[in-house]
């Protein structure tokens, strides 16, 4: 289960994609660690949000540069 009061790693996102309906905020905080900076889970996550109707808010990383922090914005109004 997904919480979303805490901030959301990206690959447990990923692996249930379908737990993004169930979260009843418009606002999420998402994480991702990298030891090459890469973050590709995290690039992947914004992309398929992106066609869920989600968008980036503000993109942020750690001192050390491994992880990444992404808020994203839910277009369209969740009805709670």
């Amino acid at each position: 289960m997904i919480d979303p009061s805490k901030p959301i790693k990206a690959a447990d996102l990923l692996n249930d994609l379908d737990a993004i309906y169930d979260i009843g905020q418009n606002y999420i905080l998402l994480s991702d660690s990298s030891l090459n900076e890469s973050f590709l889970k995290m690039i992947a996550l914004i992309n398929l949000l992106d066609e869920r109707s989600w968008e980036v808010a503000g993109i942020s990383h750690s001192g050390n540069g491994m992880t990444m922090y992404t808020m994203m914005r839910r277009i369209t109004k969740a009805k709670n």
